[in-house]
């Protein structure tokens, strides 16, 4: 205040010599943002005004619950000061891009995600439960219980996926030729088709899912004598890439052919590995084909099953361009080929869904019939049903989350909410009768028909 140099010391010289108590004011911390992002911020700051009002209209009550946030928040800076040291180490441009967080994974490695991850929103909904529950049980909300909900808001600032880890790679380069015995293949093909297909053919619904051809057992390439002689060209071997992801998925579920052969997780992400080896890179288009598009897609549903939601989207949206730069979309293909292409199609609106992302290709530019039934496959209804399902998936990811919206209204949100439950009843109740599950204690004895009205109920 005197406007004499500070020395810096504790105490400083001035305040020695003088004899006086030696006080250095508190740090305030300036913060600057971008003018746009305060637009931003004032906008949605209205919105959630709006809304307040509306779900409490008595201005007592109200006042009332503002005060009692006002207090949470100095508790939440304190807590939140020191997630955010433990970031310092980021980049300054990934702390401050606008709709993005930075998060932690199980092992604490740091990470930012953007605005339409699913991890992302997640940590915006702790967030607001952090905030909200406090207040809606009256102050009565025991943090410190061990309930699952508390479990669930511990897990603010962590992601909960492996998408930042690395994939397997083996210390020792594996063979992408070698294969289990021929038993061991046919009993993982056959335990593979009943729980992710159709049943080995007994599911009524025919599955809700198809992937290709799991009944043919592939030869093995080592028994043939020329292959000792000389270095394998791996692209006469490509069609194995299948097989390869298949026993993946089947490794990643623990299906156990026989007690002297024991699949699991680390063997599932070696076959992954022989996969994209013999596949090469996504990128060199020239080398894919439209046999390939049922490799990527069933090495993205491997991926979603082991919790790596971003790899799996980078897969599912090569597997569709390939399908989209070979015309599947607009009905080139058979039977086969179309059934692959709507699970695809299923698995692009699934992930959309979980990250908030846009889907890879719209629903006005597929010209490609729905599955139907043909003598020498399963019947189509379980998967023609899901596809009817994930087209409202992507109706509300689309308009509900306005990633893409489809029309805009004056009525808001809400207008989409109405109209998405609406095809939800239409859907429910245009089932098959092979596809409803009964009011009565009886359950149906297809294990799709379940997982379908599993969807049903997410969704």
């Amino acid at each position: 205040m005197r406007r004499i140099k500070c020395s810096g010391d504790k105490p400083c010289r001035q305040c020695r010599g003088s004899n006086r108590d030696c006080v250095y004011p508190a740090a305030v911390e300036k913060v600057y943002i971008p003018k746009s992002e305060l637009d931003e911020l004032k906008k949605r700051c209205a919105a959630f005004e709006q809304v307040f009002q509306v779900a409490v209209p008595d201005p007592t009550r109200r006042n009332d619950m503002l005060r009692r946030v006002d207090a949470s928040v100095v508790t939440a800076r304190t807590d939140m000061s020191s997630y955010h040291q433990r970031s310092d180490d980021l980049t300054e441009e990934a702390r401050t891009t606008s709709g993005g967080r930075i998060l932690h994974d199980l092992d604490g490695n740091a990470r930012y995600l953007g605005e339409t991850s699913g991890a992302t929103f997640l940590d915006y909904l702790k967030e607001f439960m952090n905030t909200i529950f406090p207040l809606a049980f009256n102050q009565n909300w025991d943090p410190t219980s061990s309930s699952a909900t508390n479990t669930f808001l511990e897990s603010l600032g962590k992601y909960q996926t492996y998408d930042s880890r690395p994939l397997y790679e083996p210390e020792v380069a594996v063979n992408p030729l070698w294969l289990p015995g021929r038993t061991e293949m046919g009993t993982l093909l056959s335990e593979l088709r009943y729980f992710v297909q159709d049943g080995n053919g007994n599911f009524p619904s025919g599955g809700i899912f198809w992937w290709g051809d799991l009944n043919q057992v592939p030869m093995d390439p080592n028994m043939d004598p020329s292959m000792a002689a000389a270095l394998p060209d791996l692209d006469k071997h490509r069609y194995l890439a299948f097989y390869h992801a298949a026993f993946a998925v089947a490794s990643q579920a623990g299906v156990v052919p026989t007690p002297n052969f024991q699949p699991d997780g680390m063997m599932g992400e070696a076959y992954f590995a022989r996969a994209r080896m013999l596949l090469g890179s996504p990128f060199e288009i020239s080398r894919y084909t439209i046999i390939d598009v049922a490799v990527l897609g069933l090495m993205g549903f491997y991926l979603i099953e082991m919790n790596r939601r971003d790899a799996a989207y980078m897969y599912i949206s090569v597997a569709m361009h390939i399908s989209i730069m070979h015309g599947a979309h607009r009905g080139w293909v058979d039977e086969r080929g179309k059934r692959v292409f709507w699970t695809l199609y299923i698995l692009d609106r699934w992930l959309s869904c979980l990250m908030g992302r846009p889907p890879i290709i719209l629903d006005d530019a597929i010209r490609l019939p729905l599955p139907c039934d043909v003598p020498s496959m399963p019947p189509a209804d379980g998967l023609r049903a899901h596809v009817g399902l994930s087209r409202i998936s992507g109706h509300i990811v689309c308009n509900t989350y306005r990633i893409a919206p489809w029309k805009h209204t004056t009525d808001g949100a809400a207008k989409h909410v109405d109209e998405a439950m609406h095809l939800l009843g239409l859907w429910i109740n245009d089932l098959p009768k092979c596809l409803q599950l009964s009011r009565s204690d009886e359950m149906t004895n297809d294990p799709a028909v379940c997982m379908l009205h599993m969807a049903y109920n997410q969704v």
